[in-house]
């Protein structure tokens, strides 16, 4: 069966390509231009991509409708933060997390931002909200802050609920639940490593971080979950690796790790038994399994973001 995959380019002239996906093979079909996009959501028949304005760090969220998988034209421009990175959508509300104006928005109109720093005066010399990603029953925003190493827990409202911090200096970035909903995984862009979490009714408790090998100077990147839970696999920009560990008991287990096909393995995806993962800096999307075997590969200038 053909699935549709999209994956967003971030240069000027770039946009939302639609590819086709047996399973094996990624095949491109149908392009929608947006400029600078840094990510995308789906809700039903609708896509939201969060994008850069041409000369600029501003930020602007966009839609479009879906016909047999193909986006329309994409309209209804409604400006947020700056360098807005990422976004999620539930029930039509969307949520941007803001990188350089520090906040997290709601819709465009509502905004929180953060105060402080962390201990990384390079990299956490203010905050810099990473994900803003909506709980599996969608009554939480979770949204991690590199330069705070802490994830904020607030309602739909944007009102605050709780919060819990990483390691000083890991730089949390993006996180993932698991299928049962009652553990969290946060991978940590600047100290390569997960911070593993327990969930309950919008509170996170810190169980333990876990380090990951690096040959060389790394950053995290994405973390996923295969789809029955078992696997977590880990993008290191740098090494340009995926590292896959076994979700046990007592913590992560680290099984293997092998080349991502490309450079700077910014986003990645889970489709079945296949890795998708997008190479930023040399401009590929490459399709593998779980061991690192390549079974195709396609060209996109500066790839940030895979969508299943």
């Amino acid at each position: 069966m053909m699935k549709s995959i999209y994956i967003s380019s971030c240069v000027p002239d770039g946009g939302v390509w639609r590819c086709g996906f047996d399973g094996e093979t990624l095949t491109k079909r149908d392009f929608s231009p947006v400029g600078r996009v840094m990510y995308t959501a789906r809700e039903g028949d609708t896509i939201y991509a969060v994008s850069l304005e041409p000369d600029s760090l501003d930020s602007f969220v966009v839609q479009a409708k879906l016909t047999d998988g193909r986006p329309g034209t994409f309209g209804g421009r409604i400006r947020t933060g700056r360098e807005s990175c990422f976004i999620d959508v539930r029930d039509g509300d969307f949520y941007t997390a803001d990188y350089s104006s520090a906040g997290v928005t709601k819709n465009g109109a509502r905004t929180v931002t953060h105060t402080g720093c962390g201990s990384d005066p390079s990299r956490q010399e203010a905050p810099h909200p990473h994900q803003a990603l909506l709980s599996p029953d969608g009554r939480y925003v979770l949204v991690c802050d590199l330069g705070l190493d802490r994830v904020f827990v607030y309602d739909r409202e944007l009102t605050l609920v709780s919060q819990a911090d990483a390691p000083k200096g890991q730089g949390i970035r993006h996180l993932v639940f698991a299928p049962d909903g009652k553990q969290v995984y946060a991978v940590n862009e600047l100290g390569c490593s997960v911070t593993e979490f327990r969930w309950s009714d919008g509170e996170l408790t810190a169980l333990r971080t876990t380090p990951f090998p690096c040959a060389g100077k790394s950053y995290a990147g994405a973390v996923r979950l295969s789809e029955n839970g078992d696997l977590l696999f880990i993008s290191l920009r740098g090494d340009d690796t995926i590292a896959v560990y076994a979700r046990e008991e007592k913590g992560l287990r680290l099984l293997r790790s092998f080349p991502c096909g490309g450079c700077w393995p910014r986003d990645f995806a889970v489709c079945g038994d296949r890795l998708l993962v997008a190479n930023e800096r040399s401009g590929n999307v490459c399709t593998m399994d779980f061991y690192g075997e390549i079974k195709s590969e396609i060209s996109v200038p500066a790839p940030l973001c895979v969508m299943v």
